[in-house]
C-alpha cells in the first residue's frame, strides 16, 4: 500500500505479509512511533504479558538534559538489538534504524494523527513537569517549546518516516492507527487491551 494511500485512511490496522506467527512466538519485537503515539505504554503492556524485558530507547538518548554523541547512542541501542529477546520501545531519529530492524522479527508502529500525539505530549509534561518520566533517562525532563510546537503542528513531512518504515518492511511491520486499533490487534492475539489512556 503507498503512502499517499495510508495517509488518508482512519484509524484501521494494516499489514502486508507480517506476523504469520502467534503473538508470542516473536521474541524481538520494535515499538516505533512519533512522541505521544504511545509507544512507551504499548511496549510496557506488550512486555508484561510477553514476559521479555523492554527497553526504551529515550533513557540512552540523554544524559540529563543533555543529547549524547550519536554514536554513544547507536551503541547502546545496539547492545540491546544483539541479545536474544527484547521489546524496544522507539525508534532513532537518524537514518539508522535498519540497524534496528535487521533483528526486529515483528515492527509494530503506532501512528495516530498529529492533534492526539500533540494533547498527549502536552498531558505528560504536565505530569512530569517536576521529574523525568519514567521511560527517559533520569535527569531527563521534557519541556514544551515554541519550536516543538511548530514541528509537532506545521510539519508537513510530520509522520512519513513511519509509513516510509510500515512501506520499506512489509514482511515485518504492523500499521496501527489509534489506540481503539492496537487495543483491537491486542485482542485479536488473545491478549488484553490497554484500559489506561496511552500516555504514561
Amino acid at each position: 500500500m503507498a503512502i499517499n494511500q495510508i495517509k488518508n485512511l482512519s484509524s484501521a490496522i494494516y499489514r502486508s505479509s507480517a506476523q504469520q506467527l502467534p503473538l508470542k512466538n516473536y521474541v524481538r519485537i520494535m515499538v516505533a512511533g512519533p512522541g505521544g503515539s504511545g509507544k512507551s505504554v504499548f511496549a510496557n503492556h506488550l512486555g508484561r504479558y510477553l514476559g521479555i524485558k523492554v527497553s526504551h530507547i529515550d533513557q540512552a538518548m540523554f544524559n540529563g538534559n543533555i543529547l549524547r554523541a550519536q554514536n554513544d547512542i547507536l551503541k547502546d541501542v545496539l547492545s540491546i538489538t544483539a541479545q536474544d529477546s527484547w521489546v524496544l520501545d522507539g525508534s532513532l531519529p537518524w537514518k539508522t534504524n535498519e540497524q534496528l530492524t535487521v533483528r526486529a522479527q515483528l515492527i509494530i508502529i503506532l501512528l495516530p494523527n498529529r492533534i492526539t500525539c500533540f494533547f498527549r505530549i502536552c498531558r505528560r509534561i504536565l505530569k512530569y513537569r517536576h521529574h523525568s518520566r519514567p521511560s527517559q533517562s533520569e535527569g531527563h525532563v521534557e519541556k514544551l517549546t515554541w519550536r516543538y510546537i511548530r514541528f509537532m503542528l506545521l510539519r508537513r513531512s510530520w509522520g512519513k518516516e513511519y509509513l516510509s518504515l510500515y512501506n520499506n518492511h512489509p514482511d515485518q511491520a504492523i500499521l496501527l492507527r489509534s489506540s481503539h486499533a492496537a487495543n483491537q490487534w491486542l485482542q485479536q492475539n488473545g491478549y488484553p487491551p490497554v484500559k489506561k489512556p496511552y500516555v504514561e
